[in-house]
């Protein structure tokens, strides 16, 4: 953004802003806004729409502060039915590199398929599941109904998740001592000083 001759203190800003937007909209505490606010901002009812796996509401609620956008090009769901989280191909890792390619993987399978160059390109820029009408069209999300969903569950050994809370604890204690240390000796955690 800098680079294409953004302001950074307001780039910053706007992204410190919008990070603590989004942090209050990941809740089930809070069901309805006021109608007015709901028209033009995103709220936590449409979030979850975003997050879940109903059939109805696959790519709705892109907003991340405002939802009017959604609104003016056709891609807002109010929130109708229960929500049902996750993705329509459930991942069946914990690995975050794996999570991150997964689809990828599964789109270059698809591009594998029988089909011309220009199907390949809209296979690429259409929405998911699309396929040319020669291999059966689009392929829609099943239906889904709570407690229909299998969750990924792998057992975990005790003696690993006392690991984790331990290493969590040591790297919570370093952050925190650096951030006190640079509020409270704000000279002392000035790098210069260190470097005399």
């Amino acid at each position: 953004m800098a680079l294409l001759g953004f302001n950074s203190i307001a780039f910053v800003t706007i992204n410190a802003f919008h990070t603590l937007y989004q942090f209050w909209m990941h809740t089930k505490a809070i069901y309805k806004m006021p109608r007015w606010f709901e028209y033009i901002f995103n709220t936590p009812s449409h979030h979850r729409v975003h997050h879940g796996r109903n059939p109805k509401y696959i790519d709705k609620n892109h907003g991340g502060t405002l939802i009017i956008f959604d609104r003016l090009f056709g891609s807002f769901q109010t929130e109708e039915e229960e929500v049902i989280y996750g993705v329509t191909k459930p991942l069946a890792s914990w690995n975050p590199v794996w999570a991150n390619f997964d689809w990828y993987a599964d789109m270059w399978r698809d591009l594998k398929m029988e089909m011309n160059w220009s199907d390949r390109f809209r296979l690429l820029v259409n929405k998911p599941g699309w396929l040319p009408a020669h291999l059966g069209g689009y392929r829609a999300p099943q239906e889904v109904r709570v407690g229909q969903v299998s969750l990924y569950d792998t057992a975990i050994p005790l003696g690993l998740n006392y690991y984790i809370l331990f290493q969590y604890l040591i790297v919570l204690g370093v952050t925190s001592g650096f951030y006190l240390t640079w509020i409270f000796f704000p000279d002392f955690s000035n790098c210069s000083l260190l470097l005399r």
